[in-house]
């Protein structure tokens, strides 16, 4: 895979740190659509949905990005890192210029997003799913409006707009510690 996001300006990666070991453990950026550089999602549908590009060419100029790149390390699985990530780059989003985060993630990963207020874009394939990247997954274009978090369940949008309150916030989450 490229790793030319590494150098881009309008790449924002969110890392999750294990500050007892110093060792990174999770990971996730958020891909800015630009004039030179296309979300990565865009390039995967390019052929699939003409629809998608309509979408992205409206979304565009209002602030778009794709998340994407998720990653955990081996043995901090299960501790909802994923969601943990996505929840800082949503609250800082509408500092970065980015009102609409898009996904696509398969039918294994779809319900991380959806607990946060991601919904299908059900105006492009079969209501916004795919056979991709082969046969054996379902995933499915998903969007959120990070402004105003309209589809965002009630207690996860209260503890994003928190975070976008108090950006160095402090809290536990489960088992977990979390400095954000």
């Amino acid at each position: 895979a490229s790793q030319a996001w590494q150098q881009d300006a309008n790449t924002y990666m969110f890392i999750a740190e294990d500050l007892s070991t110093g060792e990174l453990v999770a990971g996730m950026r958020l891909d800015m659509q630009t004039d030179e550089k296309q979300i990565p999602m865009a390039q995967a549908l390019h052929g699939v949905s003409t629809e998608f590009i309509d979408v992205v060419n409206t979304l565009k100029p209002l602030g778009l990005a794709e998340g994407c790149g998720w990653w955990v390390k081996t043995g901090y699985g299960g501790l909802g890192l994923p969601g943990i990530l996505l929840r800082a780059g949503v609250s800082v989003s509408p500092q970065l210029g980015i009102n609409y985060i898009v996904g696509f993630p398969h039918q294994h990963t779809k319900p991380i997003m959806s607990r946060y207020g991601f919904i299908a874009m059900d105006v492009i394939g079969d209501n916004g799913s795919f056979m991709y990247p082969d046969e054996r997954y379902r995933s499915t274009v998903v969007e959120l409006n990070t402004h105003t978090l309209h589809t965002t369940p009630r207690e996860e949008r209260m503890r994003i707009v928190n975070l976008r309150n108090n950006p160095q916030l402090q809290t536990m989450e489960g088992e977990l510690s979390l400095q954000y």
